[in-house]
């Protein structure tokens, strides 16, 4: 039940977290 839970706070940090570093990466290539 716990687990279920994490998941479901962790996909949108997980969604934010990996926008944020990609667009640090397409900042650092420009």
């Amino acid at each position: 039940m716990t687990m279920h839970l994490t998941v479901a706070i962790m996909q949108p940090c997980m969604k934010l977290v990996i926008g944020s570093l990609m667009r640090f990466v397409r900042s650092c290539r420009l």
